[in-house]
């Protein structure tokens, strides 16, 4: 499971090194079409996390999809969340699943969320862009933790659910602190 969860943070992190490494972000930061370059990166990405979940039992799927999503919002605004949100919902759509009607209902709410925080996001120094970044990927996950929580308490989570939700924690602490 372990693993899974590492291939889940190299599919996040790949593209920001192609993107880096192609030097697109010198020659046209700040136009729109480097903001929609941006949402296009980060839909790519959340369908390679779609396609690749991390399977904590027979029906509960754990990816890092919206990880992109937040950031391409807060670095690009309406013009890279629009390609991102888009490219997510219809690889979502496609994948399919009885879940999948959830996927539609937190995208809105996070992203409604990440618009709010973003004028103060795009104001502040990079020690306080960490905090709200880390804040926003707490709210996302916090969401699954709860799903979590609702199989524990019917029994239908395992040792290694409980395992990756404590990985997990460990990786972004604020989860542990927020609850």
């Amino acid at each position: 499971m372990v693993r899974y969860f590492m291939l889940q943070m190299l599919i996040v992190l790949f593209p920001v090194y192609i993107y880096q490494i192609t030097g697109f972000e010198r020659i046209t930061k700040g136009t729109r079409r480097h903001k929609i370059v941006i949402g296009l990166f980060a839909g790519c990405t959340a369908s390679l996390a779609l396609s690749f979940p991390v399977v904590l039992m027979h029906d509960f799927f754990f990816d890092l999809r919206n990880v992109p999503l937040i950031v391409a919002t807060l670095y690009g605004g309406v013009w890279a969340w629009l390609p991102a949100t888009l490219i997510q919902l219809a690889v979502r759509t496609v994948i399919g699943g009885p879940t999948a009607y959830i996927s539609y209902m937190l995208t809105p709410i996070i992203s409604a969320l990440v618009f709010f925080v973003r004028q103060r996001f795009v104001a502040s120094r990079l020690s306080r862009k960490l905090t709200i970044v880390s804040g926003l990927l707490a709210v996302a996950y916090i969401s699954v933790v709860y799903s979590f929580f609702w199989y524990i308490k019917f029994g239908k989570i395992d040792d290694e659910g409980i395992k990756f939700i404590i990985l997990a924690g460990l990786i972004n602490p604020e989860i542990f602190i927020a609850m």
